[in-house]
């Protein structure tokens, strides 16, 4: 097993205007690579799985066949079917590859004390491929094409369903998604007895995927990425059972692509008094693609509004024993 990672992330940041206003730039990328090879398995706990010298010994036909059997099976005209746990760690190749990277920038600015804006924009994008190559020399490719086999013994010659070559099965995940976010917040307080909060806004976000898998591929050539078709839908007699199956494997490509697009707006407003009373009212509406919602439910508006009596800090206000009295109501959908 290997694995190559890279990160490499910079952000930079800028103040204008007598620092009203900041600007700030953010770049991600990430790569990550894995190579691994093939698990052996094997039936029995003790098996042998070398000699003396270090050969790789056979434990017959994995847990499918008797040793006895793949020794004698075709009279020698099969593959060898013979499975050798410590040769089978090299014969699979396994390759997953990732990346990803970032785009963002965020702008601020307070054009007085008493309110600031901000706006942020993220963009990401992700792909990974993945390869899972089974060698012409693996024990699953020599299985298999011994399995499809049938022998002419009148000519003396052997064929197979399964095509010279290797197997191979690889896929796409990629994605690409979108943000947007502006906000602006304000916090204003006057004659030291009034008090005014307010945060409103909205974001955007917008997301696509695409997946892609193929269909197995038989009789792969790496030097030429080159393959034969089978036909999935048949069905071919078996060597070893004399009954038939269709060939093994995935017999058709897909390709999966998903959209999925969100709003949201809200606003949050408070009003107090001289520490004692505060009004406050919030809204929010949130609205999204999803499949299957009902369409006039995509996008739910939310409410509420509440007040808040600190009768602790009132002037007639006496209990040494209940040091703090806040009484709230709030009522929403």
């Amino acid at each position: 097993m290997k694995n190559d990672r890279i990160n490499v992330s910079a952000r930079n940041g800028f103040r204008l205007f007598k620092n009203r206003m900041e600007v700030d730039a953010t770049v991600l990328f990430a790569k990550n690579t894995a190579l691994s090879g093939n698990y052996p398995q094997y039936g029995v706990l003790y098996d042998r799985l070398a000699d003396e010298q270090g050969t790789p010994l056979s434990i017959g036909g994995r847990t499918d066949f008797r040793q006895s059997y793949v020794d004698t099976a075709g009279g020698g005209m099969l593959k060898d079917w013979n499975y050798r746990p410590l040769d089978e760690i090299y014969t699979k190749q396994v390759s997953d590859e990732q990346t990803t990277y970032q785009l963002g920038t965020s702008i601020s600015y307070r054009p007085l004390n008493w309110v600031g804006a901000r706006l942020t924009y993220l963009y990401a994008y992700g792909n990974r491929i993945r390869n899972d190559y089974d060698m012409p020399n693996s024990y699953a490719v020599r299985n298999d094409a011994n399995k499809f086999s049938r022998i002419d013994d009148m000519a003396g010659a052997v064929d197979s369903a399964i095509p010279e070559g290797g197997r191979l099965d690889w896929l796409t995940d990629t994605y690409q998604s979108n943000h947007l976010r502006g906000q602006i917040n304000i916090a204003k307080e006057w004659h030291h007895d009034h008090r005014v909060d307010a945060t409103l806004g909205g974001e955007i976000s917008l997301r696509n995927t695409l997946y892609q898998s193929s269909p197995t591929w038989h009789g792969y050539q790496k030097q030429t990425e080159t393959h034969t078709p089978v036909d999935y839908n048949a069905r071919y007699p078996q060597y070893h059972t004399g009954g038939q199956l269709a060939i093994p494997g995935r017999p058709n490509a897909t390709r999966e692509t998903t959209t999925d697009r969100n709003r949201l707006f809200f606003v949050n407003m408070s009003y107090g008094y001289a520490g004692r009373y505060t009004v406050t009212v919030s809204g929010r509406k949130d609205a999204s693609n999803i499949f299957g919602a009902r369409t006039n439910r995509r996008g739910r508006p939310f409410w509420s509004v509440g007040v808040l009596w600190n009768a602790h800090r009132e002037p007639f206000y006496d209990l040494d024993w209940l040091t703090r009295l806040s009484i709230r109501l709030t009522n929403g959908y």
